[in-house]
């Protein structure tokens, strides 16, 4: 059975944050995880991992069969407190503005989407050894009114 267009976009959303790696010249490599979860304790902080969350649909009104909706994402990015001379808030920036430039290449997630873009950005400090930083972005898709499997271009 296909995925619904929300289910796809967000595979291709993961997709494109793991593809930041040492080996294309990034700072870090990334694993991105998805709870199964409401509660997330199945999602370990951990130095590269990246919890991505859609947070809600929001529809738009329809206009005769098409269906535009709008998806907010949160990735939680995970950075370890280091006892090396590289400062924590340099380390999270380097890798924030990372996931973002490659969040943005493809605007339109393969043709599912018509854009994509940052909303903001929150750090966090967490005295459990794991700082980082929430980067909230959404994503305008649209859909069949009566079926969300089929995109419209």
């Amino acid at each position: 059975m296909p995925l619904p267009i929300i289910e796809q976009i967000t595979a291709d959303v993961a997709a494109t944050i793991a593809e930041l790696c040492e080996a294309e010249e990034y700072d870090i490599d990334l694993t991105v995880v998805r709870s199964r979860r409401s509660d997330f304790s199945d999602v370990t902080p951990a130095e590269g991992v990246v919890a991505l969350v859609n947070l809600v649909i929001r529809y738009a009104a329809a206009a005769g069969q098409v269906q535009p909706q709008t998806a907010v994402y949160v990735a939680e990015m995970y950075v370890e407190d280091s006892s090396d001379s590289a400062v924590l808030d340099t380390r999270i920036n380097a890798r924030m503005a990372d996931v973002i430039k490659k969040l943005l290449e493809d605007a339109q997630r393969a043709t599912l989407a018509s854009d994509t873009r940052i909303t903001g950005v929150s750090k966090f400090f967490d005295s459990d050894g794991f700082s980082g930083a929430d980067i909230e972005f959404e994503i305008d898709f649209r859909t069949l009114v009566n079926d969300p499997y089929t995109k419209i271009g």
